[in-house]
């Protein structure tokens, strides 16, 4: 099918690209045509299949771009020297510039096919390949022949419009006049030797490749064998075949150019035929006309899904996977029967998890509150946990679970910014997407039945289990695999997640903060005052509702013990995530608890780390990982190949320096998350002492450092309020925040903040 829609399109194109170049008046349109024509040929044998049709489309492809790029030039030239590039208007130069002459006539010839040529050896095999792509019986005899007569066809058009270029340009065209009597403006150009070199120099280096077609072979074997995959693919090229059908084909095509060349009447004839022959319709014409059917169906799916909300978006791509997923477990059991299914794969537990995941599921669908769907949700994602470890896969086990709890941390995050609860819709509205949800799980889920569990370990995971650890030296397979076997893989997904922490920045300082953070009067869920029954002032039980830093003391005095523990275990899991299970990303995680802890036991909103951390441990992370890929290149000659050595009775790869830049990168990206994340919202939500004043929830709180304000901090440090800049640009000196002149003490086991009613100095700070 291929072949023949290759075939009837190259041909086409040949044929319809030739007559559009003789309905030209302008010689570069010619050209361009011509370009098209010529385009056309080379598809059409690359439809043959064949090897004589590859070859000599490859061969064509070089003849076409050295004359045809001369012949461009020397439109220019012609313009520069006749100020015109319309028919009838060009002078005739062929004595003002008989180089100019010379080098385009033999472009014109070479495109034309006449010997000996590049472009004659080109067309030849075109030819043969053509003739040759219809051997069998004799129908396919018989169509061989109908394709070379056709591409003949095309190639009478192509000899007529080389002698148009040639005749037209330079020898039929007016006679100039007395030209020391013509106006400046109308006197012939001269030959610019830099003009005309140039536009030789391709047309030129064709004229011997015609008589080194062997060296020439060798050139083209390889893009041969990599068309044909054959590796043993060998272009057998010669200028000349023997007296054959292509050559009278060929001499057929020489005679109708002799013919024309000799008779101006008989062109002036030929060439007022096509100026008459136009096409009903123009390129231009052609192009509008899609143009406007384009505009009018982007008007109509406009209508469809312009629109803000994802969810026509979402519903549009679900539906189409749906109805191709659904449609294709159809046809499969319609069809074919399935492979049986692995035995021994299915476990009761398996049961058990598919019963309470369900329930988690539906909680997330059927609850109002948000803090409710989103436990829901972690619980979803603890039972696949369970469901990892059930199957035996301890390092997804761990990266699962660590994901899942940054996860909902992130989320929990985000809830401050949110309403406490989801918006009521009619119960029709609600019925529909319940059956079109059913409708895409029952989908997806037959996808995953019908081709989960029905073949054993393939070959490529066989050959990981047998010789990676003799390979890598490590016995743990997973890591191996990511930052070694498919380290350029790693390195690809850590670029887009690094993207993703820079691009969570760029995009927070360049909208300004009330655009973030809108004013209390635009949201649409308004807190309710409470009703607490304090304690007189002065008593920690008052301190503990009216200020937030006293509820945090345990939490900080905690993180003092857990935060190294934390720091060692994640250091332990980087070292041997080799050969157990761990490496970067799971000792990032764990690192990125930590992250956590600092951050919940902070007393009010603030950055943790210092300004621009997160950014340099994006960029580290990422850079350490391409000079690990370098470091490769030069000791193995492979970009990210590992180096192994034995030292102190340890094995050391280089693959532990990229394993440092995942785990740089990741932490980064955790801090950008809680950095920005988990700004609070003084117009929503009560975080801190600040919008917590005397047992009231305060609303648009101007000293609470919002979204904006601390993605500006998180680049130029403590500052007194939001950027109103947009692209960028650097904040004055006036901008930069004075530090405090008393600077609280610090957190200790024997202080006594909490009875004193000192708020003490937090880490970070």
């Amino acid at each position: 099918m291929w072949s023949a829609l290759l075939l009837s399109a190259g041909l086409v194109t040949a044929f319809v690209g030739g007559w559009g170049a003789l309905t030209q008046s302008d010689l570069k349109k010619l050209m361009a045509y011509s370009t098209v024509s010529q385009l056309g040929l080379i598809v059409a044998a690359i439809g043959t299949g064949t090897e004589l049709g590859l070859i000599a489309a490859i061969v064509h492809v070089v003849a076409h771009a050295l004359f045809k790029s001369g012949l461009f030039m020397m439109v220019g030239v012609v313009d520069h020297l006749g100020h015109t590039r319309e028919f009838g208007s060009i002078p005739r130069l062929i004595r003002a510039a008989p180089a100019s002459f010379a080098i385009t006539a033999l472009g014109a010839a070479s495109m034309a096919g006449v010997p000996p040529l590049l472009g004659f050896a080109s067309k030849e095999m075109i030819f043969t390949g053509l003739l040759e792509a219809g051997a069998g019986d004799a129908a396919a005899t018989a169509g061989g022949w109908l394709l070379m007569l056709a591409a003949a066809g095309a190639s009478v058009l192509t000899v007529v419009y080389c002698v148009r270029i040639v005749f037209g340009a330079f020898i039929d065209g007016p006679r100039p006049g007395d030209q020391a009597q013509l106006p400046p403006a109308d006197r012939l150009g001269h030959e610019d030797p830099v003009m005309v070199v140039c536009a030789a120099a391709p047309i030129l280096a064709s004229v011997p490749l015609a008589f080194l077609l062997d060296p020439f072979a060798a050139i083209a074997d390889p893009a041969l064998a990599a068309v044909m995959g054959e590796p043993e693919a060998h272009a057998h090229l010669a200028l000349f075949h023997g007296l054959n059908a292509e050559l009278a084909a060929s001499a057929v095509l020489l005679a109708v150019g002799a013919v024309l060349c000799a008779s101006r009447r008989l062109r002036t004839a030929v060439f007022a035929f096509f100026a008459r022959a136009q096409f009903p319709v123009s390129g231009a014409q052609v192009l509008g006309g899609v143009a406007k059917g384009l505009a009018v169906a982007g008007r109509a799916m406009d209508r469809a899904l312009g629109t803000e909300r994802s969810a026509p978006h979402v519903a549009a791509n679900l539906s189409l996977l749906t109805a191709v997923m659904g449609g294709g477990i159809l046809a499969i059991l319609a069809g074919p029967s399935l492979p049986p299914a692995v035995q021994g794969l299915s476990r009761p537990i398996d049961g058990v998890l598919l019963a309470l995941i369900a329930f988690a599921v539906l909680a997330v669908c059927l609850s109002r509150s948000r803090l409710t769907a989103v436990v829901a949700l972690s619980a979803v994602g603890i039972l696949a946990t369970v469901q990892i470890m059930a199957l035996g896969a301890p390092d997804v086990t761990l990266t699962q679970l660590l994901v899942e709890a940054m996860t909902i941390i992130v989320f929990m995050l985000v809830l401050q910014k949110l309403p406490r609860t989801f918006w009521r819709y009619p119960k029709a509205g609600q019925v529909r997407r319940a059956v079109f949800a059913l409708a895409v799980g029952a989908a997806m889920g037959g996808t995953v039945w019908a081709v989960s569990g029905r073949r054993g370990r393939s070959d490529l995971a066989m050959y990981y289990l047998d010789h990676a650890p003799q390979i890598s030296g490590g016995k743990n397979i997973v890591n191996t695999i990511l930052v070694e076997f498919r380290a350029l893989d790693t390195l690809g997904e850590l670029s887009v997640l690094g993207m993703a922490g820079i691009a969570i920045v760029a995009v927070m300082s360049s909208v300004r903060d009330r655009y973030i953070d809108p004013p209390a009067s635009q949201v649409r869920e308004v807190p309710h005052r409470p009703w607490l029954g304090l304690r007189p002032p002065g008593t920690s039980a008052y301190r503990a509702v009216t200020q937030s830093w006293p509820n945090v003391v345990a939490l900080q005095l905690m993180v003092r013990v857990v935060g190294p523990l934390l720091a060692i275990v994640s250091a332990v899991v980087f070292w041997r995530g080799h050969n157990e299970p761990g490496g970067g990303f799971i000792a990032a995680l764990i690192g990125s608890a930590i992250v956590g802890l600092l951050y919940m036991s902070t007393s009010k909103d603030r950055p943790i780390g210092p300004p621009r951390a997160p950014l340099y441990l994006i960029g580290g992370g990422i850079g350490l990982a391409v000079l690990t890929g370098l470091l490769g290149l030069v000791l193995t000659g492979s970009f990210l190949g590992p180096k192994h050595a034995e030292f102190l009775h340890q094995h050391w790869t280089t693959s532990m320096i990229f394993d440092a830049g995942v785990y740089m990168a990741v932490l980064g990206l955790i801090l950008v998350s809680f950095n920005l994340l988990g700004t609070s919202d003084s117009a929503f939500t009560p975080a801190g002492d600040d919008v917590l004043q005397d047992g009231r929830m305060q609303r648009d709180v101007p000293s609470i450092p919002r979204t904006r304000e601390r993605t500006d901090e998180m680049l130029y440090g403590e500052l007194p309020g939001p950027l109103d800049l947009t692209r960028g640009q650097r904040p004055g000196r006036e901008g930069l925040a004075a530090r405090a002149e008393h600077e609280p003490t610090r957190l200790s086991m024997t202080s006594r903040h909490t009875s004193r009613g000192e708020q003490p100095k937090e880490r970070g700070e």
